[in-house]
């Protein structure tokens, strides 16, 4: 919710998970605007608030020093107690029309104290107003001029009749005390209020345009997304559809070119193989597309050692491993239970482990630490590999982004939102003396 007396424009029209958006929009706007206007006071106080001293040392009536100084005290404690109000607790315990209101009270006294009418103070009220008509709610402008006139009106008596005080324009501005007795205070009374409606008018003015172009423009996003949403749904379920057709022709296609591979040899054996290794690659692509563009099964939640799981994901690994001459070493806490999803689990440490060995070169090794001693256990994966390229750093979490010759960019992902389904989370980092360094992190009790 906006403060008290912010103008908020209306929602646009409902797309889900966009209203929240929404509002968080409305707020973060406000909060710029609302931190801004703070600063300025800070440095606006002081200074006018220095000048209003200034002509009250001067000023030899009691009154009239007294109502230089008593605004400024309010405005000085006012803007700094808001201050840091603002910056301990948020927009949220800002009351702006109690802001709009002492500020009001504050230069209607200053402008009082510093020749009524005929002051120059006067160009700040007009700034409040204008201020509060173009970012608040009509009510608390209507609240400010209905402070305003009546005070300007009862200056231009005040002008006129000479009481209770014979003159507001103080002596170092007396060459305009020969106007006070004449219709020249009702004249500007007049001008002012005159010159304050349309300032007013102005502001809500622009507030309307400005809302209105909001909205129009944050409905025409709202149709796009929608757009794109639906269009996203559609192709997802095409893909998938398409993915799903190809799964049994393929596995068709592994099980006859092992059965011809039986009966052949020589270079028709070795083409046989290439054969097999192309539709094994194929259908772990096919495997993985299924897997990304499906919603993701409930956790089927249960007590589980994280120490284990690494374990037997080492030796699930460890044929490819020694294939690429590459060695496996689990190291750190020897135990680490937790309640997970052991085989969604096992799944984003499978693939985590096997890019890193894929990576490394020969005689290399990738270390597996694990870390449990704090309710967000980390496993570590270090690989002695080159490392990412700077160009994919940034997107390597992005589908169908990766940095094999044949990959297909989606194990990453998966294994991603696999560890944020329960609570956790998976990041890569480059390491100093080279290679990546795979972290996933996990809650004791999964989310």
């Amino acid at each position: 919710m906006p403060p008290q007396g912010h103008a908020s424009p209306a929602a646009p029209m409902s797309v889900p998970g966009l209203t929240t958006k929404y509002n968080s929009l409305v707020r973060n706007a406000l909060d710029r605007a609302m931190h801004q206007a703070m600063s300025v006071r800070l440095f606006v106080a002081p200074t006018m608030g220095a000048l209003a001293l200034c002509l009250a040392y001067f000023e030899p009536v009691p009154w009239r020093k007294a109502m230089f100084i008593v605004p400024v005290g309010l405005m000085l404690l006012l803007s700094v107690t808001e201050w840091v109000r603002y910056r301990r607790f948020g927009l949220a315990v800002i009351r702006v029309p109690l802001n709009v209101l002492l500020t009001a009270f504050a230069q209607l006294l200053l402008v009082t104290a510093s020749g009524g009418l005929f002051s120059l103070g006067t160009l700040s009220i007009m700034t409040l107003l204008f201020t509060t008509a173009l970012l608040c709610k009509p009510g608390l402008v209507q609240l400010a001029l209905g402070l305003i006139l009546p005070w300007t009106w009862a200056l231009a008596f005040v002008h006129y009749y000479d009481w209770p005080v014979t003159t507001l324009v103080p002596e170092l501005f007396g060459g305009a005390q020969s106007m006070e007795h004449s219709p020249a205070p009702f004249f500007f009374a007049l001008l002012l209020t005159l010159v304050l409606g349309a300032t007013t008018a102005l502001g809500q003015g622009l507030q309307r345009m400005l809302n209105r172009l909001y909205n129009e423009a944050i409905r025409e996003r709202d149709r796009s997304v929608a757009l794109q949403m639906e269009q996203n749904r559609s192709l997802s379920l095409l893909s998938s559809e398409i993915a799903h057709e190809l799964k049994n022709p393929l596995s068709s296609l592994r099980g006859l070119s092992s059965l011809v591979a039986r009966d052949v040899q020589g270079r028709t054996a070795e083409r046989m193989a290439v054969l097999q290794g192309e539709v094994e690659r194929m259908q772990a692509i096919v495997e993985e597309f299924l897997s990304f563009s499906r919603p993701l099964l409930p956790l089927s939640l249960r007590s589980a050692d994280l120490h284990e799981l690494c374990n037997d994901t080492c030796q699930l690994i460890e044929g490819l491993a020694l294939d690429r001459g590459v060695q496996l070493a689990l190291t750190g806490a020897a135990s680490c239970p937790l309640r997970c999803d052991p085989r969604k689990v096992h799944q984003v440490l499978v693939n985590l482990v096997q890019n890193a060995v894929e990576a490394s070169p020969p005689d290399s090794t990738v270390t597996l630490e694990l870390y449990a001693d704090n309710e967000l256990p980390k496993v570590y994966i270090f690989d002695e590999g080159p490392g990412l390229d700077p160009d994919l750093a940034t997107r390597i979490f992005e589908p169908f982004v990766t940095s094999k010759e044949q990959g297909s960019g989606l194990g990453l992902v998966i294994a991603r939102a696999l560890a944020r389904q329960h609570g956790g989370d998976v990041t890569l980092a480059g390491r100093a003396q080279g290679g990546m360094v795979a972290t996933l992190v996990l809650p004791r009790e999964a989310s």
